[in-house]
C-alpha cells in the first residue's frame, strides 16, 4: 500500500513538473526540478546507482529529442543550434531536459508495475506519450515541422520501443527498486 502511495506521489509530482516545464521558462523548470529532486532525494532515491540511472535516461531522452529537433520532426521552443560541418545541429532546451530528469524517476517508482508487462508498456508508449508531446508542444509553443499526424506517428513508434527498454534497464538491478524501508 505504501509503495502504491509512493508511485502515485511520484506520478503527481512529475505531472506538476511537466506542466511547469512546458511553459518553456528554463528558470521555472530548473527551480521546479531542484524542488522535485530535493523531495525525491530525501524520500525516494536510494544510492548513487539510482542517480546515475536518472541522469543517463535523461541524457539519452534529451539527445533523442535533440535528434528529432535536428531532423525536423518538432522544433522545441527555446532550442539552440550550432553548425557542424555545414549541418545545423539543434539541441533541445533546458526545460525539456528537466522533464527528462523527472520522467526518469517515474521508471523507478511510478511505472514499477509495468516491469513484467513489456507489451502493455509498448502499447502505452505508442498511444499515451504522443499526447504528452502534443500537449507540451501547445503549451510551450513548439512547432511540429511536418504534418502533426506524421510527427506523432514517429514519436509513437520511438516510444513503443523506448518505454519498455527504459523499464527493462530500471528493473535490471535490485537497487533500482524502492527498498523495503521505503514501504513498510
Amino acid at each position: 500500500m505504501i509503495r502504491t502511495r509512493f508511485a502515485i506521489f511520484n506520478a503527481v509530482m512529475f505531472q506538476l513538473l511537466w506542466f511547469i516545464a512546458v511553459q518553456g521558462d528554463n528558470i521555472f523548470a530548473l527551480s521546479a526540478t531542484l524542488l522535485f529532486f530535493a523531495v525525491h532525494g530525501a524520500y525516494f532515491i536510494r544510492g548513487a546507482e539510482q542517480w546515475w540511472f536518472i541522469t543517463g535516461i535523461a541524457v539519452v531522452g534529451w539527445l533523442v529529442d535533440s535528434i528529432g529537433n535536428t531532423i525536423g520532426v518538432i522544433h522545441f521552443s527555446g532550442a539552440t543550434s550550432m553548425r557542424l560541418g555545414g549541418t545545423e545541429i539543434w539541441f533541445a532546451p533546458l526545460w525539456l531536459f528537466c522533464i527528462w530528469l523527472c520522467f526518469a524517476s517515474t521508471l523507478l517508482f511510478s511505472f514499477y508495475w509495468l516491469y513484467q508487462r513489456r507489451v502493455l508498456a509498448s502499447v502505452l508508449g505508442f498511444f499515451m506519450v504522443p499526447l504528452s508531446y502534443y500537449g507540451g508542444a501547445v503549451f510551450s509553443e513548439s512547432i511540429f515541422m511536418m504534418p502533426v499526424y506524421q510527427a506523432l506517428l514517429i514519436i509513437a513508434s520511438c516510444w513503443a520501443i523506448l518505454l519498455p527498454l527504459g523499464l527493462s534497464v530500471a528493473q535490471k538491478k535490485p537497487s533500482f527498486r524502492m527498498k523495503a524501508d521505503c514501504y513498510g
